[in-house]
């Protein structure tokens, strides 16, 4: 069972999907969005487990427990009323480069 529930919109799940598909984009931040796509638990989503997704994309579990959590954070805080990749990118950023 997913802790962490993704719940994309139409309108996100095709942004998501245009930036994959451009590849223009940073490596890392492709790979969140892949991760956010195949997490989705929305209507068109296909819900996938973290250990699906860590297989299938060959990444770690904390990699999608952290996109996963952030998302979810983000909007229970009221920050943001849904998130979209660029929403977790911003707040990976910022967290990174605060370490340092």
């Amino acid at each position: 069972m997913n802790k962490y529930i993704v719940k994309l919109e139409a309108e996100q799940r095709g942004g998501l999907e245009q930036l994959i598909s451009s590849g223009q984009a940073p490596a890392r931040k492709l790979m969140h969005a892949r991760i956010l796509l195949k997490a989705d638990s929305g209507e068109d989503g296909p819900n996938w487990s973290e250990t699906r997704i860590s297989e299938a994309l060959e990444v770690s579990l904390p990699t999608i427990w952290r996109v996963r959590l952030l998302a979810e954070r983000l909007v229970k805080v009221g920050e943001v009323q849904q998130v979209s990749n660029e929403t977790v990118r911003q707040v990976l950023k910022k967290t990174n480069s605060s370490h340092g």
